[in-house]
């Protein structure tokens, strides 16, 4: 009984199904990363996870866009700053400042909070997890939330730590500082 027949037609098969997967997923990648080409921003269609009305404009995150705004003004959506990542408050907003997370490391969990104004102006780092100097390296911001009047930011950093033979545990640090990158302090 001879098996290389069956072998070779399996093989074959095999090697187109990886052609036609290679193929497919390639075209599924220009698709979306160039969708933007073949359907202009206005007519896009956003998945919002969090909208917040402020002065006049609706300002909202699109886990695709990151935070946009949109003037009922002028009818025209416009995006602030792409890099922003997906959690249950991706952007805070009080008093005309937005805090968001910017993703520096997915390997290494460093997600940097930043502050901008309401215009898109004025980005700059409050936490930056992804710098060596830094007291948050390696300890990626999870959450956070600005006051009332924009003064102060709270925020949680969460890193692993190695506790003997056991798993790794997670370690969730409470922080809190002004949002002029002064007067930080913690509760563990």
């Amino acid at each position: 009984s001879d098996f290389s027949q069956p072998k070779k037609k399996v093989l074959r098969f095999l090697a187109y199904v990886s052609v036609f997967l290679a193929v497919s997923l390639f075209v599924s990648t220009v698709w979306a990363t160039k969708g933007q080409i073949f359907f202009p921003f206005p007519q896009r269609n956003f998945s919002v996870w969090r909208a917040q009305e402020f002065q006049g404009s609706l300002y909202f995150y699109d886990y695709r866009n990151g935070i946009l705004r949109y003037d009922q003004r002028q009818e025209r959506i416009q995006r602030l700053k792409k890099e922003s990542r997906f959690s249950p408050e991706p952007f805070s907003l009080k008093a005309g400042k937005i805090a968001f997370l910017q993703i520096k490391s997915r390997r290494q969990w460093c997600h940097d909070l930043w502050l901008m104004n309401t215009d898109g102006t004025g980005a700059r780092p409050l936490v930056e997890s992804s710098k060596e100097e830094s007291p948050f390296h390696l300890k990626g911001v999870e959450s956070f939330v600005l006051s009332h009047d924009a003064q102060k930011v709270a925020f949680v950093t969460m890193h692993q730590e190695a506790r003997g033979r056991a798993r790794n545990a997670w370690i969730h640090t409470l922080w809190w500082m002004n949002t002029d990158g002064t007067g930080l302090k913690n509760k563990t």
